[in-house]
């Protein structure tokens, strides 16, 4: 249930929500999903920090 939830944010959150989904990528179980959230409002938003050029 709280895997679809995550991956609902992922979907249709905000930047805002990321500090909570940070919370819950600390958690064994769900901590992927959160971090794939992360990873898709990142993508959504254009925030999504580049890599260091070196």
């Amino acid at each position: 249930m709280i895997e679809k939830a995550l991956v609902n944010v992922g979907r249709f959150g905000s930047a805002s929500d990321i500090p909570l989904l940070r919370a819950w990528s600390l958690y064994p179980d769900l901590g992927c999903f959160a971090i794939q959230a992360i990873r898709e409002i990142d993508e959504a938003t254009g925030q999504m920090k580049l890599p260091a050029e070196g």
